[in-house]
């Protein structure tokens, strides 16, 4: 019988419905490294107590789970496909790139807020440009 058919078995299921998705975030299981100057992943010991194998995943999956964790911003291992990893680049010219939307948005105005990310723009903060050097 399909584990699914349990849903409506007292105590099988918790669920969470929300008006609003939490925020999501790396910087909740990251650190600031002082001599990198960069937020890095927690260390595995940390990883795994605030992100237990409650589900009991085989071990190679929750490893691989956490590595996404205490990996960030550290460097790239050799057998890292290419599309894991980053490149820091230095722009050489002066280069503007517009990374939001102009449109006044509200939380509360959802199809503001979904026309613009369909549109490909970032709705997160306010109007703003990467600029370099």
């Amino acid at each position: 019988m399909p584990s699914s058919s349990r849903c409506g078995q007292p105590g099988s299921i918790t669920w969470s419905l929300y008006e609003l998705m939490p925020i999501d975030g790396y910087e909740f299981f990251a650190r600031w490294d002082d001599e990198t100057k960069m937020m890095v992943g927690l260390d595995r010991d940390t990883l795994t107590k605030l992100l237990p194998n409650t589900f009991n995943w085989p071990a190679d999956p929750y490893n691989r789970f956490l590595d996404q964790f205490e990996r960030l911003n550290r460097p790239a291992k050799d057998d890292d496909p290419p599309e894991c990893k980053w490149v820091q680049v230095k722009f050489l010219k002066p280069h503007e790139i517009k990374v939001d939307s102009d449109a006044a948005q509200s939380l509360l105005d959802r199809a503001s807020a979904y026309s613009t990310a369909a549109a490909g723009q970032s709705n997160r903060g306010s109007a703003a440009a990467m600029t370099g050097p």
